[in-house]
């Protein structure tokens, strides 16, 4: 004879099936808890999919109902503030996850180009061309820029003259994965960029190609 305590399974399968994520937004500029921040728990599966969603309360906290992450892929917490996304990683239902979120400014004035690099490599018919571009958000207190008007562009940058093939550009903002971007192109060969410039180092990686020779003129 024996015995099988079922409720104690139900229970355990519970409890992994339904152990919450956790969170806090704090807002830079105040430096205060945000609420009111709407909030969303996605998954990389074929694409990011939408686990569940969350409103930031007074306190800046919030709660979402999951299974636990898988040990190698986080979630990824996204936390949507003035029309402007901020992201944190969720690693297990154990650590809490602080998103830090800004009030946004369209006044350019402190944010600067820290730097520029250009990398050419000659090929047979052509040339690769990678240039980088750090820009600094030094506004104080910080506040994220974004476009306005008829000025949607945070930054813009011109390509070499001649005929630009297979344009591809990666932005690395404060704390966050390359990300890629699509560049609206104006005349004369520049392109902008209408991105929130978060205050902290952006990098924008620009890739492309050009006819070559035997010598071409930058």
């Amino acid at each position: 004879r024996y015995w099988r305590d079922w409720s104690s399974d139900v229970c355990s399968s519970d409890l992994i099936q339904a152990a919450p994520i956790n969170g806090a937004v704090n807002n830079g500029t105040t430096g205060k808890p945000q609420a009111g921040v709407h909030i969303t728990l996605q998954k990389l599966d074929q694409g990011m999919v939408e686990i569940g969603t969350a409103v930031s309360g007074a306190d800046g906290r919030f709660s979402i109902e999951a299974p636990p992450p898988p040990a190698d892929i986080p979630y990824l917490v996204r936390a949507d503030y003035q029309d402007v996304a901020y992201h944190g990683a969720a690693r297990d239902n154990i650590k809490l996850v602080n998103i830090l979120v800004y009030d946004k400014t369209t006044d350019r004035g402190k944010v600067v180009l820290a730097s520029h690099q250009v990398i050419v490599e000659p090929r047979q018919g052509r040339m690769l061309v990678s240039e980088v571009y750090s820009i600094n958000n030094e506004t104080q207190p910080p506040r994220t820029l974004v476009g306005s008007g008829s000025v949607k562009d945070t930054f813009q940058f011109a390509a070499s003259k001649g005929v630009v093939q297979d344009l591809s550009i990666n932005v690395s903002g404060p704390s966050q994965l390359p990300l890629r971007q699509t560049a609206n192109e104006h005349p004369n060969g520049v392109y902008g960029l209408d991105l929130p410039l978060k205050p902290g180092e952006t990098k924008v990686e620009v890739n492309y190609k050009l006819p070559y020779e035997e010598s071409y003129q930058f």
